[in-house]
């Protein structure tokens, strides 16, 4: 007897990564369209992506796992963060780090 699994489909896996104190998502980060499905994941810990100067989506925190739609035009500055299994938190501390990245959603 075989289980029914679903699995979400997304445009985009961003997958970040802890180096040293830094919570880093790819460089350079894909472009994004209006309506793609994305997915943010980490294997160090429980990553979170802030948006504080507006967001490619309707929220501006994003937890790993949680699947999002891009919904607005612009180039939005994510800071990244990884609460990690240690019970630390790196990432994002003030710019240019390497715990942001541009987000492109062209028109």
């Amino acid at each position: 007897m075989s289980a029914n699994i679903e699995y979400e489909i997304c445009e985009h896996e961003i997958y970040i990564r802890r180096v040293g104190d830094e919570a880093v998502p790819p460089q350079p980060m894909p472009t994004f369209l209006v309506g793609d499905r994305v997915r943010y994941s980490c294997d160090d810990g429980e990553a979170r992506i802030e948006f504080s100067k507006g967001s490619p989506y309707e929220q501006t925190t994003v937890l790993a796992g949680q699947i999002v739609t891009v919904r607005n035009i612009g180039t939005f500055r994510c800071q990244c963060f990884i609460d990690c299994k240690d019970g630390s938190v790196v990432g994002w501390k003030s710019d240019p780090s390497p715990s942001g990245a541009d987000h492109d959603v062209p028109r």
